[in-house]
């Protein structure tokens, strides 16, 4: 039975030039594959920019449609407030009292 020793170095079988030219090789082809890894990562970086910005955009976009649809509905309640309020007074009055009275009995308990 043939017992290997992992101690022992293997008996080099190739030549001195041999093994320079593989490691040559070998170093090539790493950075071969940084720099395709470099241009991969800088591709992403590019892309992941790009998209943020256009999120952003429709994000803003999004954000005035929303404040203007609310300053318009805003604008359209306090005028029918103030038309009701012209048209009945008294009975705004009234409404508000009742409503202060609601209120201060709801807090008091």
């Amino acid at each position: 039975m043939n017992h290997h020793n992992p101690a022992t170095p293997p008996a080099p079988s190739d030549e001195p030039w041999q093994t320079k030219e593989v490691l040559e090789h070998a170093k090539q082809d790493l950075q071969s594959r940084l720099t395709d890894v470099k241009e991969a990562a800088t591709h992403t970086v590019h892309e992941m920019r790009a998209t943020a910005s256009t999120t952003a955009a429709v994000a803003r976009d999004g954000y005035q449609a929303l404040r203007h649809d609310a300053t318009t509905h805003f604008s359209s309640y306090r005028e029918e407030l103030a038309f009701h309020i012209r048209e009945q007074p008294l009975k705004s009055v009234g409404l508000a009292a009742l409503a202060g009275v609601v209120v201060g009995l709801l807090v008091r308990k």
